[in-house]
C-alpha cells in the first residue's frame, strides 16, 4: 500500500506545480490570449485536488479500497516547473500540456487500482474530463502552430 500512498504524495506534488505555473501564467501580461485555457485548468485542477482530499479523507483502510498497482517512481514525475520569462502562445501551450499530461497519468494509475466502485467511477470521470481537455489544448496547439507558420 506504500505504493498507493506515493502516488498519492505524487499527484499532490504534480497538481500544485501545476497550479503554481498557471498562476504565474495567468499573471503575465504576455499570456492574455491564454487566459480561458488556463482559467479552465486551474478550475478543473482544483476539482481534482478536491476529489483527491475526499478519497485520502475516506475513513475505510487504503488496502480495503485500493490493489496495489505497479511501483511507482515519484522521479518519472518529477519535471521541474521553470519560469524563463516571456514565452510565445505555443510555447506555454506545450507547457501546459506537458504538465496535463503528467496529471493524466497519475489519475489512470490511480484509477486502475481503485477497487471501490464510487471512487473508481469518480477517478475514471476525472480521467476522461482531463483527457478532453488535454485534446481540446493540443487542437489550440495545432491551430496555432499551423497560424503562425
Amino acid at each position: 500500500m506504500d505504493d498507493i500512498l506515493r502516488l498519492f504524495q505524487v499527484i499532490h506534488h504534480v497538481l500544485k506545480d501545476n497550479l503554481l505555473l498557471y498562476d504565474v501564467y495567468l499573471h503575465m501580461s504576455s499570456h492574455v490570449g491564454i487566459h480561458k485555457i488556463l482559467t479552465s485548468s486551474v478550475e478543473r485542477t482544483k476539482e481534482i485536488l478536491r476529489v483527491i482530499a475526499a478519497i485520502e479523507a475516506d475513513p475505510t483502510p487504503i488496502e480495503q479500497r485500493f490493489k496495489p498497482s505497479l511501483s511507482v517512481d515519484p522521479a518519472t514525475f518529477d519535471i521541474p516547473v521553470s519560469f524563463d520569462g516571456y514565452t510565445s502562445f505555443c510555447d506555454s501551450l506545450k507547457t501546459i500540456l506537458q504538465r496535463e499530461r503528467l496529471a493524466l497519468e497519475l489519475l489512470e494509475l490511480l484509477s486502475k487500482s481503485s477497487v471501490n466502485e464510487q471512487e473508481a467511477i469518480q477517478l475514471h470521470s476525472l480521467v476522461e474530463q482531463t483527457r478532453r481537455h488535454i485534446q481540446l489544448l493540443q487542437d489550440r496547439l495545432d491551430l496555432e502552430s499551423m497560424l503562425s507558420t
